[in-house]
């Protein structure tokens, strides 16, 4: 078990990466205190961080130290509607050994990039559960098709993170998540028990 600690928001939304040494350090004194249980860390940025923005970016990726493993999730659409912005995004990941964040949403598609720049895959699975809850199966089993041939490829590690909008849902989710990757990928994970 890893946690995946969040960049705090102040550094992300609040300060949108700029004049936030202080801040980045103290965030990574505090998650050291983790231990052997500390991940990588998930860096989100909101929805108003567009790819004008993206100076302000990459100099803030370039200082991020390179032992601390990092996500990242942009959000703005500009990232994903013109192919020279993705490009130029993931080539600049790609060069930093900087994960990208997948986010598997009925309500954002086009944050479902699938652009891998390690061989590190981080997905957040947003579930509609309840009544839709056959569609969230079906979309889990597409991952688990394409986690399999991402593999044979050189996929190195698996981070799935499941989420709902209501987390009384979260349970069949996340026993449905275990099941497939177990009986389809090998993974050996624990089946979840809240009894």
């Amino acid at each position: 078990f890893l946690f995946f600690p969040k960049v705090s928001r102040t550094i992300s939304h609040i300060k949108k990466l700029q004049g936030c040494d202080f801040l980045v350090k103290m965030y990574l004194e505090a998650v050291a205190g983790l231990g052997e249980l500390e991940g990588p860390s998930f860096l989100q940025l909101g929805d108003t961080f567009a790819p004008n923005q993206f100076q302000h970016l990459e100099s803030f990726l370039n200082t991020w130290p390179r032992e601390r493993r990092l996500f990242l999730e942009v959000r703005h659409p500009d990232w994903f509607s013109n192919g020279q912005i993705p490009n130029r995004l993931f080539d600049l990941l790609s060069k930093l050994r900087i994960g990208s964040s997948m986010t598997d949403s009925s309500g954002r598609r086009d944050c479902l990039h699938m652009e891998l720049p390690t061989p590190d895959l981080f997905v957040r699975f947003v579930g509609n559960g309840g009544d839709h809850a056959a569609s969230d199966f079906a979309r889990v089993d597409s991952w688990v098709e394409r986690i399999a041939e991402w593999r044979e490829k050189g996929l190195e590690t698996v981070n799935f993170f499941c989420h709902q909008h209501d987390e009384k849902d979260t349970y069949a989710l996340a026993a449905y998540v275990t099941e497939q990757f177990n009986k389809r990928l090998g993974a050996g994970l624990r089946e979840i028990n809240f009894s």
